[in-house]
């Protein structure tokens, strides 16, 4: 099951409904505001985590082709009809879930990319064709970092990347 902000568990028979599940962001509540990450996780645990993390690498890539494909997808549709308030809005989750996926997975540019991605859909744009421009030019970016396999924060090709998106989105938004 693609994992997105609220998770959708199909039914196993047609005539059920499928089962909801939003995100529970009450951990702090749960534990207090005063806990310490060590008391609750050991060393050990935390290795483990490393580990499996380590471990599902290439399954990420595997994930992310399909992401992108899909983002590209859903670009081409935007593009041809400039405004869909619901595709949009699986855009903007897609791009959260490449997001996270990369910041996991060791590719913290490709989650700033998508970051900046997801913050245009939700702040700036409209149906324009230089939003279009803006938004085709982010996941071209996507595309190239995760094509090339670009880990860490790019170096210098990767600040380079950051501010011409800042500015094209500065210049069109």
């Amino acid at each position: 099951m693609t994992r997105m902000m609220t998770d959708v568990i199909p039914p196993s028979n047609p005539d059920e409904d499928p089962i909801i599940l939003d995100p529970d962001f009450s951990l702090k509540e749960k534990i207090g505001v005063d806990a310490n990450i060590r008391e609750l996780l050991s060393d050990d645990m935390l290795d483990q985590a490393e580990q499996a993390i380590h471990r599902k690498k290439p399954e990420f890539f595997e994930f992310l082709r399909q992401d992108v494909q899909s983002l590209m997808g859903k670009m081409k549709v935007l593009e041809e009809t400039s405004w869909d308030a619901v595709l949009l809005e699986d855009f903007s989750r897609l791009v959260l879930q490449i997001k996270s996926r990369a910041g996991t997975f060791g590719y913290p540019l490709g989650s700033e990319v998508a970051r900046k991605l997801y913050v245009f859909c939700d702040e700036g744009y409209r149906a324009k064709t230089d939003h279009l421009v803006v938004l085709r030019k982010h996941v071209e970016g996507l595309m190239v970092i995760f094509g090339q396999g670009i880990e860490g924060d790019g170096g210098e090709i990767g600040v380079e990347l950051l501010h011409s998106l800042d500015k094209l989105a500065a210049k069109l938004g």
